[in-house]
């Protein structure tokens, strides 16, 4: 995320990593989440928590590049 450029190029970088096949073909090496959503569920509220927060700085770095001037979505202002 933090290598990626600012604003809506940084957002397409991202998407195509993301979605590319070296990403898609290198589980060890890509998004845990696929793996790991059931058991977050289940995890104490620490691990919720850590989980919670490194998502949140992924949405965090894309509303950055969407909108430079602080936009953060309502659901976010808390």
């Amino acid at each position: 995320m933090e290598q990626a450029a600012s604003g809506i190029a940084g957002i397409e970088q991202i998407v195509r990593w993301y979605l590319s096949p070296q990403h898609r073909d290198s589980p060890d090496e890509g998004c845990p989440s696929g793996a790991l959503l059931d058991e977050i569920g289940r995890s104490p509220d620490a691990t919720s928590q850590a989980y919670t927060d490194g998502v949140l700085a992924v949405v965090d770095g894309m509303c950055e590049r969407l909108a430079p001037d602080g936009f953060r979505p309502s659901w976010r202002r808390r």
